[in-house]
This record gives structure tokens, sequence and C-alpha cells, in this order.
């Protein structure tokens, strides 16, 4: 009789103990479950803040915009999300070297951060290596500042600098 009893008494903490897991287990699943709609609430309210943002930088009531115009690079980046285009047209093409030019990381932050609608690392390199440049004057340079000395809108200073390189054929950058 006692050994009977005992039996009973562990199969009733053995229950008891149970139901103390499935309780925990269940606390700790809706402690999980609050804190993923909380994320997911600043989630969406960082992604409604962006949105607002685009939206002013596209109509141009944006405060802290550059006097670079740059609703043209936002459209191009808006119409390639949008219609998942694979061709970089010319506006995102001279925007993404540019930026890489001046900040690499920049540039990887605004092609993580915009789906990656600029170009990669490896494409402007690839763009860049196609490039018929020889030692001399570039045409390129000597047009552009006769372009902008035929119409003068502030007085144009140019420096013009010179350095002795060696030049090796076959030599590429990566």
């Amino acid at each position: 009789m006692q050994k009977v009893s005992v039996e009973v008494q562990t199969v009733l903490e053995r229950c008891d103990m149970e139901s103390k897991t499935t309780t925990l287990s269940r606390h700790a699943d809706s402690l999980q479950i609050i804190a993923l709609k909380q994320q997911n609430k600043r989630l969406l309210a960082a992604l409604k803040s962006k949105n607002k943002r685009i939206e002013r930088l596209l109509r141009g009531q944006n405060r802290e915009t550059p006097e670079v115009e740059m609703r043209p690079v936002l459209k191009s980046i808006i119409g390639r999300i949008k219609y998942n285009q694979r061709k970089y047209d010319s506006t995102l093409k001279n925007f993404g070297m540019a930026l890489h030019f001046y900040s690499p990381n920049a540039h990887s932050f605004v092609r993580r951060n915009f789906l990656n609608c600029i170009p990669s690392k490896q494409q402007i390199v690839k763009w860049m290596s196609n490039l018929n440049i020889e030692p001399g004057f570039l045409m390129q340079c000597l047009q552009y500042l006769k372009s902008m000395t035929e119409n003068p809108v502030t007085q144009l200073v140019v420096n013009l600098q010179m350095d002795e390189i060696s030049i090796r054929k076959q030599v590429t950058s990566r």
C-alpha cells in the first residue's frame, strides 16, 4: 500500500512539473510574441518615415537636398525598384561612379539600403577598364573645360597639375 502511494505521489509530482514547464514555455512564447510585435511596429514606423522622405525628395520639398539636382537619380532608383529593370541608365551609372569615387563606404551603404539599385563595385571597375585612357591630355577633360568657359556663370579657376609616372602595358586594377 505504501509503495502504491509513493508511486502515485511521484506521478502527481511529474504532472505538476510538466504543468509548470508548459506554463513557463507558454510564458516564454508570449514574451517572444510581444517582442516580435514591438519590433514589427518599429520597422513599420521606420518604413513609413522613409517613404515620406522619398516622396518629399521627389516633390523637391526637402531642405536638406544639396545644390546638385537629385530628382533624376531618385526617379531612376525608384523606377528600377518598381519595374525590376536590369540595365543601368546613364544617370545611375554616373551617380554610382561618382559616389564610389568620393566614398566607397557611402556607395556600399546606398547599394545595400536601396536594394542594389546602383551599380556594384565590380561593375564600376568593369566600366572604368573599358575607358580609352592613354598618356597625355584627355580630350574629354579639355572638351569639358571648353564647354565651361563658353557659358561662364561665375569666374572659372582651373588648376593644371602634372606628374611623371611610369605606365606599363597590360596592367589592370581590381
